[in-house]
């Protein structure tokens, strides 16, 4: 994985079947799993398969992830039972 600055700009796209949900303009962070955290957060909702494009405007490097995003909610696991009456 490429080295990530604090100072750096990074560019966050989402692609879910080649749609794209989401773009984000990120700094100020500085590894790879507070990115993905700050992305988590941002696209609350959003559930399957996602490909993730990063770039860094200021080292001028590309990158692409494949993500699985899910509910993690835990009232999202929970059963439940529905009453007809």
């Amino acid at each position: 994985m490429k080295r990530i600055n604090s100072s750096d700009v990074i560019i966050a796209s989402l692609t879910q079947r080649g749609r794209n949900v989401a773009n984000l303009r990120i700094s100020g962070l500085s590894d790879l799993n507070q990115v993905i955290e700050y992305i988590k957060r941002a696209i609350n909702g959003i559930i399957g398969m996602t490909s993730l494009r990063l770039r860094n405007g200021t080292q001028g490097w590309v990158e692409e992830l494949h993500l699985m995003f899910g509910a993690t909610t835990s009232a999202s696991r929970q059963s439940r039972q529905l009453s007809l009456f």
